[in-house]
């Protein structure tokens, strides 16, 4: 099963400054999907990818390999390396890759995060689940895709390039409230067809989705050695760098800016909720 990791913190700093992400790290191996020391599932040991900042340019490392066993992941969680100066940054997304026999192949094209660029500013994206009959049909390939080809063979990026067409046609160069109503509206469109969580950004925001399905799960965690939060897929993270994880609503869209809370979008059944926390 795929994990995905998001933070989000006030002020840029550099990945090693997060202990918790090299136990996320380790989470990359074959094993249970909960416990590091049982070998008897397979886990998301098919590759690992990190996405940040510098600037509007987003930077992007990753590899087709087994995250637990990657010396160049761990020298990235290391502090006594030269990498914290060139890894500062408010936002972080990180992807540990699982296939099934039906996933695109182990290759780092099809390794999460993707990014493409949308009106001069690089989105990075990365996701949960399986949405393979979205991408086969339903306009997702063709012209529902529009200008945005996919570097790989996923479904997850083929979504990724849908979704920043629709913003496109929609003309969203700076997001605000009515933005993010809409963008809620069209992540839950493609929900309809599988299992969807995701995380993306554009360089300024946050935007993490879970979707309508109940064992897929994304957790919140209220950060402590920095103003910021972090998402996860699983409840990893140990209470001493944040507090207890809050499990998202299902069908929600919540967004962080500069490691704050700015909304929360959750579809009911016969209404829309949406948590205005701050402006952005």
């Amino acid at each position: 099963m795929c994990e995905m990791l998001g933070i989000s913190v006030e002020n840029k700093l550099p990945l090693c400054s997060f202990a918790f992400v090299d136990d996320f790290r380790k989470r990359g191996v074959i094993g249970d999907t909960r416990r590091f020391s049982s070998l008897d599932n397979p886990r998301s040991c098919d590759g690992w990818g990190i996405a940040f900042y510098l600037g509007k340019r987003a930077t992007m490392i990753k590899e087709p390999l087994m995250a637990s066993e990657s010396a160049l992941f761990r020298s990235l969680t290391d502090s006594g390396n030269g990498f914290p100066s060139i890894t500062k940054s408010r936002i972080f997304i990180l992807h540990l890759r699982q296939t099934i026999s039906t996933s695109a192949p182990v290759s780092y094209e099809n390794t999460h995060p993707f990014t493409h660029n949308l009106f001069g500013r690089e989105y990075a994206f990365a996701h949960n689940g399986s949405i393979k009959s979205f991408a086969k049909g339903n306009g997702a390939f063709g012209s529902g895709i529009g200008r945005y080809q996919p570097v790989g063979a996923t479904d997850s990026e083929y979504a990724m390039c849908y979704l920043l067409n629709r913003i496109r046609k929609r003309g969203i160069m700076d997001w605000d409230a009515n933005g993010f109503i809409w963008l809620g509206e069209q992540l839950r469109e493609i929900g309809e067809y599988g299992t969807f969580n995701c995380l993306f950004s554009e360089g300024d925001l946050l935007f993490a989705y879970r979707g309508k399905t109940e064992e897929r799960t994304l957790y919140v965690s209220r950060l402590k050695h920095a103003p910021g939060y972090a998402v996860t897929r699983f409840d990893f993270i140990d209470r001493k760098y944040a507090s207890r994880a809050e499990p998202l609503e299902k069908d929600t869209l919540m967004v962080l800016n500069k490691g704050r809370i700015v909304c929360k979008h959750t579809k009911r059944p016969t209404r829309q909720k949406m948590a205005m926390r701050q402006t952005i």
